[in-house]
Formats: C-alpha cells, sequence, structure tokens
C-alpha cells in the first residue's frame, strides 16, 4: 500500500477472500484489506541507534582511544559530553588534544567498548558481575555518575539472584569498592541487608 501523496510505502497489506459467487453470469467476490502499520521508533531511541551504528562503523570519527593496544576509533565532541576527564583531555593544552589520541591504562578493550555503548546509547547490557564491576570502575574514574547508578543497579539485580552460600562472597567484592564510591556501597548494603541476614 502506497502513500497517494507522498508516494511511500506505510504499511503492509494482507488481503483476505470473504466471499466469491456468480450472479447473471458475473462473477462477484468481496475480499478484505487488513493494513498493518509498522511499528514507530521514538525519534530519542532513533537517535540511539543511529548514534551506536556511528560507533561501530566509526564513522566521522576524529580521535582515536589506545586500550590494551587496540584502537578504537570514536568522536571528541561524544566523549566531551559525556565525560568531565575526556573533556579536559581534548580542551585542555594537553598531549590528547594536540594528537587526537588518548591512552587508558589498566582497561581492557572489552570493558571500555561497554563504557562506550552506554556513552553513545545512554544504555549498556551488562549481564555478567564481572562486567559490572570492572566498567563500574572505569565509570568512577570517568566521573560518569550515571553509569556508576547503572551499574550499582544491575550489580543489586545481581545480589537478588545469588545464593545464600555465594551472596557473602559477592558482597566482599563490592564492598572492597567502598573507598572509592561509597553511595554504590550504601545502596548494596541496604539491599542485601534487608534480603538475609543468616551470613552476617
Amino acid at each position: 500500500c502506497f502513500d497517494t501523496i507522498r508516494g511511500r510505502s506505510l504499511s503492509l497489506a494482507k488481503i483476505a477472500v470473504c466471499k466469491k459467487h456468480i450472479v447473471n453470469d458475473v462473477f462477484h467476490m468481496a475480499i478484505t484489506i487488513t493494513l498493518e502499520q509498522p511499528p514507530i521508533v521514538p525519534p530519542q531511541n532513533e537517535l540511539l541507534i543511529d548514534c551506536d551504528r556511528m560507533l561501530d562503523e566509526g564513522l566521522f570519527s576524529d580521535t582515536t582511544l589506545i586500550v590494551d593496544s587496540t584502537e578504537i576509533p570514536v568522536h571528541a565532541n561524544i566523549l566531551a559530553a559525556r565525560s568531565p576527564v575526556f573533556r579536559a583531555m581534548l580542551t585542555q593544552p594537553m598531549q590528547e588534544n594536540k594528537t587526537r589520541r588518548i591512552v587508558l591504562e589498566d582497561i581492557s578493550t572489552a570493558t571500555m567498548r561497554l563504557v562506550l555503548k552506554f556513552m553513545y546509547t545512554a544504555n549498556v547490557d551488562l549481564s555478567a558481575w564481572a562486567e559490572a564491576t570492572d566498567v563500574l570502575i572505569v565509570a568512577d574514574r570517568l566521573q560518569m555518575p550515571s553509569l556508576v547508578r547503572h551499574c550499582a543497579h544491575k550489580l543489586i539485580q545481581m545480589l537478588k539472584l545469588e545464593s545464600r552460600e555465594t551472596m557473602p562472597r559477592k558482597f566482599l567484592e563490592v564492598l572492597a569498592l567502598k573507598e572509592k564510591i561509597p553511595e554504590v556501597i550504601v545502596a548494596v548494603c541496604r539491599v542485601s541487608l534487608t534480603m538475609s541476614t543468616d551470613w552476617i
């Protein structure tokens, strides 16, 4: 089916024959046409999808992150907007501003790609405990409080799924971060203490 004004496809059509008969040697057929409108993607979601594609393709990148000997093409405006640390590197008279090459030590490529995913799309899937803790540490290092909160939320969800045997170890792993990110520890502690006190 086509929009007669704009001349572009709007929907898919399903055609079903309802009735057919012959009257006075004339064949008659009634059909039903059902139009299915494709799902509408909200503009903000479409923007994030495009930003994610821009990250994956490295299109129009102007800066390079060097992480664990891997070069990742990125966009200075996105980095500067999302992290005060990157903004300082790229706007102040620093080496990174001149060369547009940023070397990040003690961060794995996989972890940095997850951080970049959040930078470009405001969301990232953290399905493993190690992923969430590693990303949380980098988010704190780059001064990204929204990503810190995102990781904390994921850790809380994961703690709720832990067994009585494994929860104490996981809990202590999070406590090891308390000096760097106290607000996260407070949130995790509150949830954990309300779940079970048998192992305390």
